[in-house]
């Protein structure tokens, strides 16, 4: 299957240059409103660090591309699917919930 891009998360800076936040965009470079929404609303909520909402944002990234690359719909998501995702980020090895870094093989 070819895929034309990927989608990909651009950082936000202030007036000064300094990152305050994150903005996804889909493989056609088109805004993700529904992902910047939630992300807005987290920042709103429950935090304002750009750390927390960078780790959000790649998380949800690592996700989309995952639907992506199987050509499964949002709608369309299941439980296979979800195992599927698993499967996917222990492949690429991602850095895991304990927080322990492991090397990434896109």
């Amino acid at each position: 299957m070819k895929i034309n891009g990927l989608v990909f998360n651009e950082d936000v800076k202030d007036e000064r240059g300094k990152k305050i936040s994150r903005m996804m965009f889909d493989n056609n470079c088109r805004v993700v409103n529904e992902v910047n929404e939630y992300l807005w609303e987290l920042e709103i909520t429950k935090t304002n660090s750009y750390n927390t909402i960078k780790r959000y944002s790649d998380d949800i990234c690592y996700f989309y591309n995952f639907l992506l690359a199987n050509n499964i719909k949002l709608l369309d998501i299941s439980s296979s699917s979800l195992s599927g995702f698993v499967n996917f980020l222990k492949k690429i090895r991602v850095k895991n919930y304990t927080g322990i870094s492991k090397k990434k093989d896109i």
